[in-house]
Formats: structure tokens, sequence, C-alpha cells
């Protein structure tokens, strides 16, 4: 196993073109975040092992190369794992392994070590036309769509600033570089409190994905349908591709991104876990429906 340099991240761009539709992978690829990829060789690789700044895991290739999977299982044991679980303000706890070969799901648990994968199941969609054109209209008295820009960043006295600052620096790694290469909208109640926000996640070139979060007490009022169409109706006019990421059971999610005008173009697996043993079994038990 062959750990690259940032210098020839690009060489490896066809391997890992079957992940593509994840743009945290191209991202990492395209140098713009930091991220850590492994190969079989610098030559001809077959296989290859991606981690990007989030810590989501991404696997390309052969899922059959034996002596590749048991260096990724070392180095997951040894380098990646023990940072990872430090950082659960940014991973919430979990770990997440993307792919397109289904081979790889069993290759996690036989080979990598970690017992009882999750399968999560996910969509992704791009968006085709935006159906909700007088949006504007619709905002409720008291409230306001403002972009989130330096200024309102600056805001100190907003509540729920902090959460999307923390968004932003998990995606972006600090604030200036969102100003520069990103965008997102957010809707504030009376210039007091930002009840729902959605900000690009990651873009190379022309292409983002945006994610999108109402706080509890404003949800189920349409909100983030409004933010969202506000910030695709943005990203649109500059000539961007938009693409929106859900687990399959986050019906509100997948409901919203089809309401605004996103069309569903695949389905895929991920593998999901939890760093904290107990945990992990815990999250298993519910999903197989013991608890």
């Amino acid at each position: 196993m062959i750990e690259l340099e940032l210098e020839e991240f690009e060489k490896v761009r066809g391997l890992f073109a079957e992940v593509e539709y994840s743009l945290n992978c191209m991202v990492v690829i395209a140098g713009i975040n930091s991220g850590r990829i492994w190969v079989d060789s610098k030559e001809k690789p077959t296989s290859g092992f991606l981690v990007d700044n989030i810590w989501s895991l991404f696997l390309a290739g052969n899922p059959n190369n034996d002596e590749f999977n048991a260096s990724i299982g070392k180095i997951l044991k040894d380098e990646i794992f023990p940072i990872a679980r430090k950082k659960e303000e940014i991973t919430h706890g979990e770990w997440v392994f993307y792919f397109e070969h289904q081979d790889w799901f069993e290759k996690i648990e036989k080979t990598f070590g970690l017992k009882d994968p999750v399968p999560l199941e996910r969509y992704y969609y791009v968006l085709e036309k935006i159906l909700i054109p007088d949006w504007r209209a619709k905002i409720p008295k008291g409230f306001e769509i403002k972009q989130i820009n330096e200024s309102l960043l600056k805001q100190e006295n907003l509540e729920n600033i902090e959460e999307i600052k923390n968004w932003i620096n998990s995606q972006y790694e600090n604030e200036e570089n969102f100003i520069e290469k990103g965008f997102g909208f957010c809707l504030v109640e009376n210039n007091k409190t930002i009840a729902c926000w959605c900000v690009s996640d990651w873009g190379v070139k022309d292409k983002f994905e945006i994610g999108i979060q109402t706080a509890r007490e404003y949800r189920r009022r349409g909100f983030a349908t409004l933010c969202t169409t506000a910030t695709v109706e943005y990203g649109q006019g500059k000539g961007y591709q938009i693409g929106w990421h859900c687990n399959q059971d986050n019906e509100g999610s997948w409901r919203t991104a089809e309401k605004v005008g996103f069309v569903r173009k695949k389905s895929y697996l991920a593998a999901d876990g939890m760093y904290n043993e107990k945990e992990h079994l815990l999250y298993n038990a519910f999903y197989r429906g013991l608890v």
C-alpha cells in the first residue's frame, strides 16, 4: 500500500470516478480540501482508499485485493480511527464507508475487522428545474431570507449562528474558504433567530452539493423548502450543477428535494457504524429491530 502526495492525487481521478457522484471525494483529489489517499500502485492503481476532511471513507476499484485490504485494516486501526474518535464534533461518533462495488461491504467486516457494519441505503439527487419560482411570496410575516456571507457570520447575537459556523468549519475548514468558494441562505425571524439554513457542502468547478438544517422548534412549517429554493436559485444563476444526498428513510429530506425540483439519479449503499463499541452494538440492535 502506497500513500500518495498531494501533487499525485490527480493521477487517481479515474480510479475514483466510480464514486464521483459524492463530491467530497473529488474535492480532496482536486486539492480543495485536505485528505489522504492510498493506492496499491502508483503506476497502475487498481484499488484505492481515500479519507476526506470530515473523516468520510471511500473505497474504489478492485474489492478483492487481499493484501491492499489488509493494509487498510491496519491503517484504520493504527491511524485513522484513533484520531477520528476524538473528532466527535465532526463525525458525531459515526464512521461511514462509501463505495460502488457491493463486494466492499463484506470486506469491511471480514478484512477490515469492523464487526456488523450497518447497511446505509441512500439517494442521490440533482437539481433540474426549480418548481417554486414564487417562493418569495411564501415567506411568512416577521421572517426574512438572508444570504450567509461575511456580514451575517459576524452577527454573534443571532441565535443559531454558531450552528452555521460549525457546519461551515467542518466542511470548508474555515470561514474564509466558505466566503470565497461556498454559498448559502438562511431564514431569520425578527432579526433574532435563524430558523433554517441551507449551505453548499462541497464544490468542484461548477458542481456543488448542499445540506439543509431546520431548528427543532421551526420544523414542519415549510421553511426547509424556502431556504433550499433560495439557495439553489442562487447556485443555478451561477451556472452550477447542484446535488443532494440523503438516507432513504429520511422521507422529509427527499420529499423536500423533490418539491424544490431535484430529480433522483441514483440509489446506493454505504456501510455505517459507531466508533464507540457499546453505541455500535445498540445501533445494530436498533437496525435489526431488537430494541
